[in-house]
């Protein structure tokens, strides 16, 4: 009986077994989430935004009334940062969860952290974005509708 061969496709056998073994490990664990990057549609949002007012219950509320300024800014590489009075507050990656047309005219978006926890909605154009929760939070406001709740901001 020949045995030369059973060496070498035993040990084949079993390099195969490894390599179905580490490449379910791979795919079966949770892949890493990357940051997106503002391209295409999103690309709406790349620059730099002034807080200008916020409306709730037909309050108004700006940086005057307030005593303070709010910006954001969006890097096309997605990072995005909240400024308070200048200082940066916040500074953030970018994962979109959802970016779709709101209208004719600006598009409707969800963001979410790596938990997969949407923490900010909002909607742009190419003059204003309206958000609810940032310099002010607006989840008081929901299901009020004139005027459209939110804190709005302006291209700087």
């Amino acid at each position: 009986m020949n045995t030369s061969n059973y060496g070498k496709s035993s040990l084949t056998f079993k390099a195969l077994l490894a390599l179905i073994f580490i490449m379910t490990l791979t795919t079966r664990c949770k892949q890493p989430f990357l940051k997106d990057k503002l391209r295409g549609e999103p690309e709406i949002l790349v620059g730099t935004w002034n807080w200008s007012h916020s409306y709730c219950y037909y309050d108004l509320t700006n940086p005057d009334s307030v005593g303070y300024t709010a910006k954001l800014h969006f890097d096309p590489s997605g990072v995005m940062t909240h400024f308070v009075d200048g200082n940066a507050i916040l500074v953030q990656d970018i994962y979109i969860d959802q970016f779709y047309a709101y209208d004719d005219t600006s598009y409707e978006f969800f963001f979410e952290d790596e938990n997969e926890n949407v923490y900010m909605q909002g909607v742009v154009s190419q003059n204003y974005i309206r958000l609810w929760d940032f310099p002010l939070d607006m989840t008081e406001c929901w299901g009020v509708w004139d005027p459209w709740p939110g804190n709005y901001f302006v291209r700087e």
